[in-house]
């Protein structure tokens, strides 16, 4: 019942326990050993009953918890929910269920329930939290497709690429269609002085095309992409909400000089001048 004890659980593997009053705060630990993706699952006996869990998945700071996500779910809910996804870094996370202490709505004393955290690992989802631009934001590399989840409205999140010679890249943005008109602004930037500058913005709604792409055209130098679930406005995009994108156009020169090279081979039967080549 507290973070100092906690049970230590495995991954993708449901453990059992009960409620032993309301101010039973049960907290499950597990470990992480690469980046992935995680959820949790939670299985009750259905009553009709609008008492309620709070169900979190967190982490440990200086003695307290923090969370990523937190789900309320009540006795008369269907018997088994996950919740949404969430790309961490390796690391050591918990699993709070609490009875909600401190309100009329408890669950009554005795109640049992199963949870498990599911785990992926994966090099190509966001590792929150990523929203701080410079300390934080996840590198990607043009070309592979990376995963995301817009936790709450104030949860941006933040990558970095470089552009070795310029180049006009595209940045493909995809979501699952719903009938809402809430929006992410999504960004293609740079680092001014320690704050974001946008070069290409588009304001992405959910009940927009499931794809949209957006393009800048950069000099060498490192870049950013901001994903912004509207803060601050009545708009934002609902917690939990996926998304996916890939990034193209990313000139490579040793590319550019291995072509170069074939073209002098095949049509001149010779090798490159270093003065042509760099033409």
């Amino acid at each position: 019942s507290s973070l100092i004890s906690p049970v230590n659980i495995s991954v993708n593997q449901w453990v059992n326990g009960y409620t032993v009053n309301s101010d039973s705060v049960d907290y499950y630990r597990f470990t992480l050993s690469q980046p992935g993706v995680v959820s949790f699952s939670f299985r009750h006996t259905r009553e009709d009953s609008s008492r309620y869990w709070y169900v979190s998945l967190g982490y440990e700071s200086n003695g307290s918890f923090y969370t990523y996500t937190r789900q309320r779910i009540e006795l008369r809910n269907m018997a088994e929910i996950t919740s949404y996804k969430v790309g961490l870094p390796a690391g050591t996370y918990y699993v709070e269920v609490d009875p909600s202490r401190g309100t009329g709505s408890n669950v009554p004393m005795g109640r049992s329930y199963s949870v498990k955290a599911n785990y992926i690992a994966s090099s190509q989802w966001e590792t929150e939290w990523n929203n701080a631009m410079i300390t934080t934001a996840d590198p990607i590399q043009a070309g592979r497709t990376y995963y995301g989840t817009s936790l709450n409205s104030d949860d941006l999140d933040y990558f970095r690429f470089t552009v070795p010679q310029r180049s006009t890249v595209t940045l493909t943005f995809n979501h699952t269609r719903e009938s809402e008109n809430r929006y992410w602004y999504v960004s293609i930037g740079y680092d001014n002085n320690g704050t974001f500058s946008s070069i290409e913005r588009k304001k992405i709604t959910l009940n927009s095309d499931a794809s949209t792409t957006l393009s800048a055209t950069l000099a060498t130098g490192t870049y950013y992409i901001e994903v912004d679930p509207s803060r601050g406005t009545s708009s934002n995009v609902p917690e939990g909400r996926e998304y996916n994108f890939t990034l193209t156009g990313i000139v490579d020169p040793a590319q550019l000089r291995g072509f170069v090279t074939r073209l002098y081979d095949k049509c001149l039967g010779r090798q490159p001048d270093a003065s042509g080549m760099n033409t």
